[in-house]
C-alpha cells in the first residue's frame, strides 16, 4: 500500500460482512511483512486488532535489517496476538545487499532472474554482470527455495481440503 492509504483501506475492511461470507465458505488471509522497524510491527498489530479472528494470519519475518525483532518477538501486544491467533510464520533471511541493490536497480524479481537464460530475465531484460554469475544465481535459488519450503506446510493447512470443506 502507498503511504497514507492504510487507515482508509482498514475502514473499508470494517464494512466486510465476514459472518455472511463465512457461511458461503469464503475466507480471508492477512499476509503481513514485518521487519525490525517498530512501525512495521505496530501497523500490522493495529490491523490485527481490527480484523481479529475474521482472517487467517501469515506473518513474513523479513530479516533484511537483522534477526532481532523485539517489537514482534517480545512485546506484550505481539505475544498476546500470537497466543490468540496462532499465526503462520515465514522467515525471510537477510539477502546480500549487493543482490538486493541489483534486483531493485534492474526492477527484477528473484524468480525473473532464475527463470531467465543467456543473461536475460524471464521478461527479456538484461540481468547484468552480478546477477548472471553462477554462484549468485545458486544463492538466489537457495534463498527462494528456503522460503517456498516454509510456505508449503502453510498452504497445506490453509487448503480447503485440509479443513474438510
Amino acid at each position: 500500500m502507498k503511504a497514507g492509504t492504510g487507515r482508509e483501506l482498514l475502514e473499508w475492511w470494517l464494512d466486510v460482512p465476514f459472518e455472511e461470507l463465512e457461511s458461503q465458505q469464503v475466507s480471508f488471509t492477512c499476509v503481513a511483512s514485518i521487519t525490525s522497524s517498530p512501525d512495521s510491527v505496530q501497523s500490522f498489530l493495529n490491523w490485527a486488532s481490527v480484523l481479529r479472528r475474521n482472517v487467517t494470519y501469515v506473518v513474513f519475518k523479513n530479516l533484511k535489517d537483522g534477526d532481532y525483532l523485539p517489537d514482534y518477538d517480545v512485546s506484550n501486544q505481539a505475544i498476546l496476538f500470537r497466543e490468540k491467533f496462532t499465526p503462520h510464520h515465514v522467515v525471510m533471511p537477510r539477502l546480500d545487499e549487493e543482490y538486493v541493490t541489483e534486483l531493485e536497480r534492474l526492477n527484477l524479481t528473484i524468480a525473473e532472474v532464475l527463470d531467465g537464460a543467456d543473461g536475460k530475465s524471464a521478461r527479456g531484460k538484461e540481468i547484468g554482470p552480478v546477477l548472471c554469475q553462477l554462484m549468485v544465481r545458486a544463492r538466489l535459488r537457495r534463498f527462494q527455495q528456503d522460503i517456498y519450503a516454509q510456505l508449503d506446510p502453510v498452504f497445506k493447512v490453509m487448503s480447503p481440503s485440509s479443513s474438510g470443506q
